[in-house]
């Protein structure tokens, strides 16, 4: 089995390292596993409306955002979090 090194283009980091703006291009709409993008409410790094044009890009995504959280927010929220962490991983996804 080949170890995952986020190099390829099928993969965020991939598809990030190939945009030359360091911001995820029309590529990622290749990406078909289920993704749940995660900002906190106070994150001033990533804007709510940049998270959103991600989930849109992203045909299997979900976005939380976490109230009262900044760019950690999995770890400032994560009693909203975890919980929508367990949901999302155990529903199914088409």
């Amino acid at each position: 089995m080949d170890r995952y090194d986020g190099s390829s283009i099928h993969s965020l980091d991939g598809a990030l390292a190939a945009s030359k703006t360091g911001h995820p291009d029309d590529s990622v709409a290749r990406i078909q596993a289920p993704v749940l993008v995660v900002r906190g409410d106070e994150d001033h790094l990533t804007a709510l409306a940049d998270a959103a044009e991600l989930r849109h890009k992203l045909p299997h995504a979900h976005l939380l955002n976490i109230p009262f959280a900044g760019h950690v927010a999995y770890a400032e929220g994560e009693d909203i979090f975890l919980p929508a962490l367990r949901r999302f991983l155990s529903e199914p996804h088409d």
